[in-house]
């Protein structure tokens, strides 16, 4: 409940996991899917699965390197350019329920259920 109440209003979430053998193997941050959630543009680090998840939904940025000075401009640009910030969001809001734990529990499910059968 905090966590929601945190995001409530926030227009940019950022990632900027460094590159651990979890951040890399471990799949995306849960913060990806909170962002989503809320409906956040993201700006994030340069992790596999978050790259490209970000990139298939077109829902934020991705640093092409990790950088201070970089990640500041990139905010920077986006203050100044708000409809690239609204666009984010907006791509944000309709990727949500395709990136959701309801959404991934069918699949979980579905998979299962085809283990269970090439089991028995």
């Amino acid at each position: 409940e905090s966590l929601d109440q945190a995001l409530e209003g926030a227009d940019v979430g950022l990632i900027l996991n460094t590159e651990t053998p979890n951040n890399l193997y471990g799949g995306p941050a849960n913060k990806l899917f909170n962002y989503m959630a809320k409906g956040c543009a993201i700006v994030s680090v340069d992790l596999p699965e978050t790259k490209r998840i970000i990139k298939d939904t077109k829902s934020g940025l991705v640093l092409p390197e990790r950088d201070p000075g970089l990640l500041a401009d990139i905010l920077e640009g986006l203050i100044d350019k708000r409809s690239e910030i609204e666009a984010y969001k907006a791509n944000c809001a309709m990727a949500k329920d395709t990136w959701s734990w309801s959404a991934e529990e069918t699949k979980l499910l579905e998979f299962y259920r085809l283990i269970l059968e090439e089991v028995e």
